[in-house]
């Protein structure tokens, strides 16, 4: 029933999903570590 194109569309959005997600989650993965560095830093030169 379905042609060709639409199914080979449906699978490039869903790798344009997945690409995004997975760039949203190593951007917020290296975000809440360099947050944690900067606790860290903190914790250890300023008490």
């Amino acid at each position: 029933m379905y042609r060709l194109t639409s199914i080979e569309e449906i699978l490039d959005k869903f790798q344009f999903i997945y690409k995004n997600k997975f760039a949203l989650r190593t951007s917020l993965h290296l975000a809440r570590r360099s947050l944690f560095e900067e606790k860290l830093f903190g914790l250890l030169f300023f008490n």
